[in-house]
């Protein structure tokens, strides 16, 4: 089955399977590389969230278990976090971020992926 790509109501890239007859874009050889960004009418960029938009994203016990965590590397994640003006989809520091708060159990890999994933 064929693969396309469309641009959703939110300018965000996504994939599909079918087609309904309107125009897309075929994706040839399982490339995805703009899925999930955004068209902005000249190119494609990664999804921003402000950061209240980000927080809003994680559930009142996610963000409680950030807010109560000990560990050095959450607090200096979540210091970072509050201090962004934006939060990038793509941004190396917050999938590391991420990363490290699944290794410490405040989300699950599932979870985490859920909260990252520009579509949603």
């Amino acid at each position: 089955m064929s693969q396309y790509a469309e641009i959703n109501t939110d300018g965000i890239v996504v994939a599909i399977h079918d087609t309904d007859g309107a125009q897309r874009v075929k994706i040839h050889d399982g490339d995805g590389c703009a899925i999930g960004r955004v068209f902005n009418g000249w190119v494609f960029e990664a999804r921003r969230w402000s950061t209240l938009e980000f927080f809003l994203r994680m559930t009142t016990a996610e963000r409680d278990a950030i807010h109560a965590s000990n560990d050095p590397v959450i607090r200096d994640y979540r210091l970072l976090l509050a201090s962004a003006r934006e939060v990038v989809a793509d941004d190396h520091r917050l999938i590391g971020g991420m990363t490290y708060a699944v290794f410490r159990g405040i989300f699950t890999p599932e979870r985490a992926a859920e909260i990252l994933d520009p579509a949603r």
